[in-house]
């Protein structure tokens, strides 16, 4: 990953290695991660940074991106908000 680079990867909870997964890529990105839990548990969304702090969701981070059809929105829109929701947590936590 380039410094700057986004790594984003959906990784199983249940999965043998998963805590180490997360703690290679927590020091691969000098901490620059971000975990987002799907409701039931069994997966992650894990944002990683190389380089730089993930930038903190503005107020348009749940608003539809143009161009995205309504239905698909429908489908994303809970998950672009868990997104927003676990990403002010953790700016909150760092300051």
């Amino acid at each position: 990953l380039h410094p700057g680079g986004l790594l984003v990867t959906n990784m199983h909870t249940g999965h043998a290695h998963f805590g180490v997964f997360i703690e290679r890529l927590r020091q691969s990105c000098d901490n620059h991660l971000l975990r987002v839990d799907d409701h039931d548990g069994s997966n992650t969304v894990a944002f990683a940074c190389k380089g730089m702090a993930l930038p903190k969701p503005g107020p348009t981070a749940t608003r539809k991106p143009s161009g995205m059809a309504d239905e698909v929105w429908k489908q994303l829109k809970s998950a672009f908000s868990r997104i927003a929701q676990a990403a002010e947590l953790k700016a909150s936590s760092t300051i």
